[in-house]
């Protein structure tokens, strides 16, 4: 991913996912690399399984809200946002770094 190849490293995470399924670091990669390469709803769905398998997982909730945001979803980014403020409150990347404009944790409770 840090060399910019993402067609290349979704060729390898979906070779590790061929040997382990289950690999939610993998599935998070996995889409990490289709969000960079724009196909967004793909990268959700990867997203979505590795929080099956990971469900507390703060960085992978954090790359589900920013796609979800990317594609106007923002209520669906900012419900991923408040888990990751909720599960990690010393996580503050989540607001700080490409949230919504919504994104405001004191203006709003958590639930």
């Amino acid at each position: 991913l840090d060399l910019g190849q993402f067609d290349l490293a979704i060729q390898d995470f979906d070779a590790v996912l061929d040997l382990d399924p289950d690999n939610a670091k993998a599935l998070r990669d996995k889409g990490v690399a289709l969000g960079s390469l724009g196909r967004d709803e793909e990268a959700i769905t990867a997203f979505d399984r590795s929080l099956e398998l990971d469900p507390g997982n703060s960085g992978t909730l954090s790359a589900r809200a920013l796609t979800r945001a990317d594609v106007g979803r923002y209520d669906d980014a900012i419900e991923d946002y408040t888990k990751v403020i909720v599960t990690n409150p010393g996580d503050a990347r989540s607001c700080t770094k490409g949230g919504p404009p919504t994104c405001s944790w004191t203006e709003r409770a958590p639930p």
